[in-house]
């Protein structure tokens, strides 16, 4: 690219001269052109020669694969917006094997039968559908792998076929790519924003929360908000804003939250029949008025003891632990096997909607990590979907170790886990050891004992969880996984692992196991909700 060209891909902005020009100018555009924004990058500027030629280099290789670049260099954080012309979306939508939306002339109206409905009146009876004035319904387009030579096949004039996903999409994976240095592994903006060189580098949202008509507006009064908790989401939109796997996320959480509507009903009984019942529960006036001495608990220390000293643990056991448990399992049986139908079939359908079937791995591009790692490897492989030559290591003798030592240290850190649910029970252990040789019974010990267990064991919980998410992504790094769905896949497998090991409840009161097992989930799932929601 010749030194004018450069210059003019390259504009530096002139900051506006009173506040009210800058608070009121369009920071989602160039300041000399109407080019939309599509993603931001943000440093300081510094006297570091070796930071500034970085960003030099790194600039200006965006600028030969055909990215328009302007710059804000009048405050302190100076900012580089970049604009993705619609001729470099569509060579990397191609690269990509992007699915994007065929035309659609014959547009085939499908009638609603009688059940369909009745369903779609219950809905508007209820309110919980969307309003279509605000989230128009959209037309379910066939989708197929973009190709430059037919164009002609798809939809290229509608003003949202490259949307705002796909544009970050392609800015994206040019920036993880870009090198910005002589070295090979001077490459993408990952390791710019390690090495400080650049501070940020983000996406603009598409207007501020006080404009109208913005889709983060409209995005976040009727979909974020909690008086809207009930109503379906817009998972469309949300689709086309944040991306596919961002859609799909909430999209199984609605589903989810939707089908524990009808299991939350049935739970509640439980405690209700408890509370209506517990003056006439056998068990509970067996245990209380029957004089009844029991055998020692252990074999040297310990003595007899009466049953009626589990008598307020029994009633109070009896709110959980009742006959109308036996019907909440049944019924969460038959529960679990509907929803998981259901979904199959609702995940069908959005992912059909969405033009998500017939992925092949193949065609994912690899990840800037593993071209990196393997950029002297001697060994390629013809790609037979892309056709292109990519590096590749030996199974047996790279592969293959590789693996066996990352799920060893994963192994061996689920056996400190579970060497931890065995200090648990040991604690539990002596708890009730101290009890029978010091001939304690006060009745605090019947809550003190369940409580500080689950308490315990929240602490090793979070303390290995700490560790071990960092320790899984260093050894997912290890493996040499091509794409990023591979990557994703083995981490996530190693995290199930590590959390399929949860508590083991042993010696129990008189009165039932139930009830302290209730207190300790109840304990592990309220103090584990703040670290979901930073999550």
């Amino acid at each position: 690219m010749s030194d004018i060209s450069k210059k003019k891909n390259a504009k530096v902005f002139s900051f506006p001269k009173t506040y009210f020009q800058w608070r009121d100018r369009n920071w989602r555009s160039f300041s000399s052109d109407d080019l939309s924004v599509d993603f931001v990058l943000a440093y300081e500027q510094d006297i570091d020669t070796d930071k500034l030629k970085k960003r030099e280099i790194f600039e200006t290789n965006l600028q030969e694969v055909g990215l328009l670049l302007e710059k804000e260099e009048r405050q302190k954080i100076h900012f580089v917006k970049i604009h993705v012309p619609k001729d470099v979306i569509c060579q990397y939508a191609e690269l990509l094997k992007l699915r994007l939306p065929l035309k659609d002339p014959d547009h085939i109206h499908i009638s609603e039968n009688f059940v369909t409905s009745v369903i779609n009146k219950c809905l508007d009876f209820i309110n919980v559908r969307l309003d279509e004035r605000k989230f128009p319904p959209k037309k379910n387009k066939l989708t197929a792998d973009f190709s430059r030579d037919k164009f002609y096949l798809f939809d290229m004039e509608a003003s949202d076929f490259f949307n705002t996903s796909v544009r970050i999409t392609v800015i994206s994976y040019i920036l993880e790519r870009e090198r910005f240095g002589g070295d090979f592994h001077d490459k993408g903006i990952k390791k710019l924003l390690s090495d400080n060189i650049y501070k940020a580098a983000y996406p603009l949202h598409d207007g501020d929360l006080n404009q109208n008509g913005c889709m983060r507006k409209l995005l976040f009064e009727e979909w974020a908000a909690v008086s809207k908790l009930v109503k379906y989401q817009p998972v469309d939109d949300i689709k086309d804003y944040f991306g596919v796997k961002f859609a799909l996320y909430f999209a199984w959480l609605g589903f989810y939250t939707h089908m524990l509507i009808p299991a939350s009903i049935v739970g509640l009984l439980c405690p209700l029949y408890g509370w209506f019942t517990y003056r006439t529960d056998i068990l509970s006036k067996d245990i209380c008025q029957l004089d009844i001495t029991m055998c020692p608990l252990c074999d040297k220390v310990c003595t007899f003891w009466k049953l009626n000293e589990g008598c307020t643990y029994s009633r109070i056991a009896h709110f959980i632990d009742n006959p109308m448990t036996i019907f909440f399992a049944v019924f969460m049986s038959v529960w679990a096997t509907i929803y998981l139908e259901l979904w199959k079939r609702y995940s069908a359908e959005i992912t059909h909607k969405w033009g998500l079937t017939g992925f092949d791995l193949q065609a994912e591009p690899p990840r800037p990590e593993y071209l990196t790692r393997l950029h002297n490897a001697k060994k390629k492989k013809l790609n037979v979907v892309t056709l292109l030559d990519e590096p590749a290591v030996s199974f047996w003798k790279v592969k293959l170790p590789s693996l066996i030592f990352s799920f060893s240290v994963a192994i061996l850190w689920i056996c400190l886990a579970m060497a931890t649910v065995v200090g648990v029970v040991i604690y539990r252990m002596a708890f009730i050891s101290s009890d029978s040789l010091y001939g304690d019974k006060t009745s605090y010990r019947i809550y003190a004992v369940p409580i500080t267990a689950a308490l315990i064991n929240l602490s090793c919980i979070v303390i290995l969880n700490l560790g071990y998410d960092r320790l899984a992504e260093v050894l997912t790094d290890m493996e040499l996984q091509r794409t990023q769905t591979e990557y994703e896949d083995s981490l996530a497998l190693k995290i199930y692992m590590f959390q399929v090991f949860g508590y083991r409840q042993e010696e129990c009161n008189p009165g039932g196991c139930l009830m302290e097992l209730t207190i300790q989930l109840t304990i592990i799932m309220i103090c584990g909700i703040p670290k979901s929601a930073r999550s």
